[in-house]
C-alpha cells in the first residue's frame, strides 16, 4: 500500500507539472484538450467508479478538481510576475533538439528558447536563492542547464543565458528567476560529459554498472549515532 501511495504521489507530481507547462508554454486551448479536470466523486462507489472509467476513456491526463486549483494558482502566480511575462512574450515553446553529443546521439526539449536564452520551468518547494540553490545541487539542475545549452549549440542556436523560472508550489505561490553563471555552466558540463562517458562506455561493452555484489559494511552517517553521555 506504501509502494502504491508513493507511486500515485509521484504521477500526481507529474501530471501538475505538466499542465503548468501545457498553461504557461504552449497554445492557448491547448490545456483542455490534454487535460480533464475530475469533479467531486468518490471511487469506492459504483457511480463514482463509472464516472471515473469515463473520464479514463478520454485518453486526456486527469487532474482532481484541487489540483487543477493548484496549477490555475500557479499560473496566476508566474503571470503576475513581470519578468517572467517579458521571458515569455517572446520566442518557442517545447523545442525538440537532437545531435550528437560526446560521440552519442541525444535529444532534449528545451521549454522555451528566446534569440539567444533558454527558460526552463520549474515548480518548486523553496524559490529563495539559498533554497533554489540547494535544489539545483540535489537534483542537478546544472547538469540540465550545460546539457541543453550544448544541445541548443549544436542544432546551431545562439546561447547567452539560461534562466531558471521558478515557482512555489503552495500559497501564497512565490516566483523567483535565476540565471545559470559560469560556475553552473562549468559544474554541469563537467556532470554531463562524465555522464555520457560512462553510458558510452556501458553501451559498447554491453556492461552496465551497478552496486558491487559482494557483501560491503555499513556504517551510520555521523548524524545518526547515539550519545547516552549526558
Amino acid at each position: 500500500m506504501k509502494a502504491q501511495q508513493e507511486s500515485d504521489s509521484e504521477s500526481k507530481c507529474l501530471i501538475i507539472g505538466r499542465a503548468i507547462h501545457c498553461l504557461m508554454l504552449e497554445p492557448q486551448g491547448n490545456f483542455f484538450n490534454q487535460f480533464v479536470i475530475a469533479p467531486e466523486i468518490d471511487k469506492r462507489t459504483k457511480e463514482g467508479k463509472a464516472i471515473w472509467a469515463d473520464l479514463q476513456k478520454t485518453g486526456k491526463s486527469i487532474l482532481s478538481a484541487d489540483d487543477a486549483d493548484l496549477v490555475f494558482d500557479l499560473e496566476m502566480a508566474l503571470r503576475n510576475n513581470d519578468t517572467i511575462n517579458d521571458l515569455l512574450s517572446e520566442g518557442e515553446g517545447e523545442k525538440e533538439l537532437y545531435a550528437n553529443i560526446e560521440g552519442v546521439e541525444c535529444k532534449g526539449k528545451l521549454d522555451w528558447y528566446r534569440n539567444g536564452i533558454i527558460v526552463d520551468l520549474k515548480t518548486v518547494q523553496d524559490a529563495s536563492a539559498a533554497g533554489f540553490a540547494k535544489q539545483c545541487a540535489q537534483y542537478h539542475y546544472d547538469f540540465q542547464a550545460s546539457f541543453y545549452s550544448s544541445l541548443a549549440r549544436q542544432n546551431g542556436l545562439k546561447v547567452n543565458h539560461f534562466i531558471f523560472v521558478c515557482v512555489e508550489k503552495t500559497a501564497p505561490f512565490l516566483t523567483a528567476t535565476y540565471t545559470a553563471t559560469p560556475q553552473v555552466i562549468e559544474n554541469g558540463t563537467k556532470k554531463y560529459k562524465q555522464a555520457l562517458k560512462i553510458w558510452k562506455e556501458c553501451h559498447e561493452l554491453n556492461q552496465w554498472r551497478g552496486y558491487p555484489t559482494g557483501i560491503q559494511e555499513l556504517t551510520l552517517p555521523t548524524w545518526a549515532e547515539v550519545n547516552y553521555d549526558n
